[in-house]
């Protein structure tokens, strides 16, 4: 079986989403800044993380300090410039804050390679997914850490009775899962797939009524010079 090309990982910014409302809406701006590592490199195993990270912040007594430290300890161990076991006590002193950097730091620690370090802040996450009961989440997250794992049998399996429970492409959503799918084709070799996937994805773009999320995605994804809807057509054409 041919292996697939190894990506470099990247940091990626993550998101703060205040609300459901706008969840959507940060997601496809992800989505477009970085396109080309959702399909086939680091940030695929980290995509279900990002969705979830949903906190609002609250005052406890005697822990003003460690809320306002917060944010420039996890900047310094996301940049790597102090290790986990120097920041965990600021970013976990607290339940509120543990509920907000635990699927932060999941992400961190999934991008630097150490997915066994990331598991119990990736059940962390899943853990209030399932407080706040969003199926849909829980179940891309839970596929995410397959992938953490190395299970991409498994998680290509997950994806697809994922997307078979979604409205196909009307929900950044839905076209993430999409791309993860073909992603999964890609890096278990099954090109036949890959493509029929691609063919899927791209058909469902024609017309007048393409849905919003769809067109937006294929047509602002960069991918070096050209867009997302462009390197799928040369993927399938090759």
């Amino acid at each position: 079986m041919k292996r697939p090309k190894k990506e470099t990982l990247v940091h990626v910014e993550p998101l703060e989403v205040s609300s459901k409302a706008v969840l959507f809406d940060q997601i496809t701006d992800w989505l477009r800044s970085n396109g080309t590592n959702l399909l086939y490199g680091g940030a695929i195993l980290v995509a279900g993380l990002i969705l979830i990270t949903q906190w609002t912040a609250r005052s406890e007594k005697g822990q003003i300090a460690d809320y306002m430290q917060a944010p420039a300890a996890y900047e310094r161990f996301a940049s790597g410039e102090a290790p986990f076991d120097e920041v965990r006590k600021t970013l976990l002193s607290s339940p509120s804050l543990e509920q907000k950097y635990s699927p932060l730091i999941a992400q961190t620690l999934l991008l630097k390679g150490q997915g066994q370090e990331a598991a119990p802040f990736s059940n962390q996450a899943l853990n209030t997914l399932t407080r706040e009961q969003i199926p849909a989440y829980e179940s891309f997250t839970k596929n995410t850490l397959l992938i953490a794992e190395g299970k991409l049998t498994e998680a290509l399996y997950g994806s697809k009775q994922l997307q078979q429970s979604l409205n196909p492409y009307e929900s950044s959503l839905s076209v993430a899962n999409s791309l993860r799918i073909i992603g999964l084709y890609h890096a278990l070799g099954d090109s036949a797939a890959e493509k029929e996937e691609i063919a899927r994805l791209l058909e469902a773009n024609k017309g007048v009524d393409a849905p919003k999320a769809l067109r937006a995605l294929l047509a602002e994804t960069r991918i070096g010079s050209t867009n997302l809807e462009s390197y799928l057509n040369a993927r399938l054409a090759s």
